[in-house]
């Protein structure tokens, strides 16, 4: 436990030093998103759905949230 010398710590209150964590590949993948997500919008001509929308799988690991857990698209590209 890493302690600051502080008024409050010499009043007798200790403060604890919690610094927040963050994954340092969080950032990396943000971008890797960011440029895919770019690409496929400015060189795919149409997106999709390759199932029938009562196929999709969704996940209830959340009650409040759900979300699925995979999408299956088809992309035709401005070049086909």
């Amino acid at each position: 436990m890493l302690e600051r010398s502080s008024a409050a710590a010499r009043r007798g209150r200790r403060r604890r030093y919690n610094p927040v964590h963050h994954c340092i590949g969080a950032l990396l993948a943000r971008q890797e998103m960011k440029c895919a997500i770019k690409e496929i919008v400015n060189n795919v001509e149409s997106l999709e759905l390759a199932v029938p929308p009562d196929q999709l799988d969704l996940s209830n690991t959340m009650v409040i949230l759900r979300g699925l857990k995979s999408l299956p698209v088809r992309l035709r590209s401005s070049g086909e």
